[in-house]
Formats: structure tokens, C-alpha cells, sequence
């Protein structure tokens, strides 16, 4: 058990990226992993490793990269929706969804991400926070945003939320109604941002 928590204390070390304006990155990965399935979960399809039209310069992506995300909206579940919670590492074990204690994130100023869709309109939401015991209720969210086949990069700002315990990390939501014949969509370098000055 000493050695896991040697080698994930390295890892997040390692992936601690700073740049020119003072901030440093820690890339979502590290400790947040994403096994909260939710609603149709059936309907959702994940692919941690696409390797076609991804960002070619990336930080937190295995070179030439991404993640690829397919949602059918056939309702396997009849719930209308589906989407996935990244959980924090502890709590991802048994996915205990919030019932033991989260990761301390003071310090982060925004949440970052990198996301297109495979046409262009798909529809999701993203957020971090809001299950079981987080810190930050409700969630923090982008609302709805209609993607582009093109890569753009999306900030959630967290300056003056409260940090301290978070058990979803990130999160996307997508509904039938809004993607009535389904949806493809690709993430990439996905991040919290801290304020080291």
C-alpha cells in the first residue's frame, strides 16, 4: 500500500505542468478516474484511446490521442439521459459515489478541457462537484454547449468556490431530447489549473 501511494504521489508530481504565467496544471487522470456511469449508461460507448482527429499537441493525452465518446439515445434505461462522473480515486474503488472522503483541490482557479463533437451541434453539459458529499453543491457547470468539429478549449471557473472535499472531478451529461439521434464527441487534456503566485 506504501508503494501505490509512493508512485501515485510521483505521478501527480510529474504531471504538474508549469508554464510561463505562473499558474501550474494537474491533469484530471491522475486522481480522478471515470467509473460514475450514469442514467442510460448502457447507451454510452468510452474509448479512453482513440487515436483518429485528436489534438496533436497535448499535455495530459498519450500522443495522438483522445477520448471518444459515443451516446445512441435509444433509452436502454428509460432514463432519457446518461453521462459520466470522473470519481476521485478513493471512492472509485468500490464506486462509493461520495461516501468517503474526497480530494482537497484549494488552489485550483479553473477547470480546463479541450472538447469536439464529430459533426458539429451535439449537445452536453459538463460540470464538476455536486455528488454525495462534495464541497461544491450544486454543481459548477458549463450549462449546455453545442459542440463544433473543431477543437476548442472550455474553462469552468472555480475561483472563490469551495474546494476543499471533491468526489466528481468532472463530469458530461448528455440528454435524447437534445441528441435525438445520438451523439459522438471527443475530449482531450482535461485539467485543473492552480494560481502558484
Amino acid at each position: 500500500m506504501t508503494y501505490i501511494v509512493k508512485l501515485s504521489f510521483i505521478a501527480m508530481l510529474m504531471l504538474i505542468i508549469l508554464n510561463e504565467i505562473g499558474m501550474a496544471q494537474m491533469c484530471l487522470d491522475v486522481k480522478f478516474i471515470p467509473s460514475g456511469w450514469m442514467g442510460d449508461y448502457s447507451d454510452i460507448t468510452y474509448n479512453a484511446n482513440w487515436r483518429n482527429g485528436c489534438k496533436t499537441d497535448t499535455t495530459c493525452m498519450s500522443e495522438g490521442t483522445c477520448i471518444c465518446i459515443t451516446y445512441s439515445a435509444l433509452k436502454t434505461n428509460n432514463a432519457g439521459w446518461a453521462g459520466i462522473y470522473w470519481l476521485y480515486e478513493n471512492n472509485d474503488l468500490n464506486n462509493e459515489w461520495g461516501s468517503l472522503p474526497g480530494m482537497d483541490l484549494r488552489g485550483v482557479r479553473r477547470l480546463i478541457f479541450w472538447a469536439r463533437g464529430e459533426r458539429g451541434g451535439e449537445a452536453a453539459e459538463f460540470k464538476i462537484g455536486g455528488i454525495t458529499n462534495d464541497s461544491i453543491q450544486p454543481a459548477t457547470s458549463t450549462g449546455t454547449l453545442i459542440l463544433t468539429n473543431n477543437w476548442k478549449k472550455y474553462i469552468i471557473d472555480l475561483a472563490n468556490r469551495d474546494l476543499k472535499n471533491i468526489n466528481g472531478g468532472f463530469c458530461w451529461v448528455a440528454d435524447s431530447d437534445k441528441n435525438r439521434h445520438g451523439c459522438t464527441f471527443y475530449l482531450s487534456d482535461i485539467q485543473y489549473e492552480y494560481n502558484i503566485r
